[in-house]
């Protein structure tokens, strides 16, 4: 530990640690980061997605009816739950479908304390005709424990559905288009930043995927109102 933290920076192969790391012992690197953060009293948090299923003998993604979104924190010894937040799905009885958030893309905290999670929602509309699925963003006020719904990112994901499918058109489209959603914190405006893909689309359009246009990978900061486009957006490929 004492080598780690006098070690001076090196040339090659540098890991930024700030705030990624927990009382001087534990980094969080990779996947297991995403749902984990350090808040600025360096007390550790992690978000947990526990889903409720129309028939728990066969879960799958459009079967999910609601869903607890769990922030928990850690004192040393055991984690805690501090907030529950329920999201309910939408039923279509046509269809036999629940449409609901599905996954945790991100998880981080702020410099105010303030918490961000990204989630996939599978949307009837948006899901119906360009099997993509919108990303949402909840905050979560840790000090006066309030979760608040942000706007609409415009980011997508593949969706579950369609994309899970072996057919050659489905992987080669998934793997050049699924990009993952990451948060992050603008080191300028201190303001949360959310990367991923960009799409526009319309309900007048006639054709087979006429509706969806994806116009690129992009990155957008949150102003406390609106997500706003940083730069252009990136090409594909």
């Amino acid at each position: 530990n004492e080598e780690f933290l006098n070690k001076p920076t090196g040339p090659l192969g540098t890991v930024k640690c700030s705030p990624w790391s927990f009382q001087n012992k534990t980094l969080l690197i990779g996947d297991s980061a995403h749902a984990i953060a350090v808040d600025q009293n360096n007390k550790l948090y992690k978000i947990y997605l526990e889903r409720y299923f129309s028939n728990s003998a066969q879960p799958d993604y459009y079967g999910i009816t609601k869903v607890a979104l769990k922030l928990m924190s850690y004192d040393g010894v055991s984690w805690t739950v501090n907030t529950v937040d329920t999201i309910f799905s939408d039923y279509i009885p046509s269809i036999y479908k629940w449409y609901g958030v599905t996954k945790i893309e991100d998880f981080l905290i702020d410099s105010n304390n303030e918490a961000y999670v990204s989630l996939m929602k599978n949307d009837y509309s948006f899901d119906l005709f360009y099997d993509f699925s919108p990303i949402i963003v909840r905050k979560y006020d840790i000090a006066g424990n309030i979760w608040l719904d942000l706007p609409d990112t415009e980011i997508v994901k593949e969706n579950y559905d369609y994309f899970g499918s072996s057919a050659s058109f489905a992987l080669s489209w998934w793997s050049t288009r699924n990009l993952n959603t990451d948060l992050d914190i603008n080191p300028v405006t201190g303001r949360v930043m959310i990367a991923g893909q960009q799409v526009s689309y319309t309900n007048t359009s006639s054709g087979w995927y006429d509706p969806v246009f994806l116009t690129g990978n992009v990155i957008k900061e949150y102003d406390g109102n609106n997500w706003n486009l940083l730069g252009n957006p990136l090409p594909f490929g």
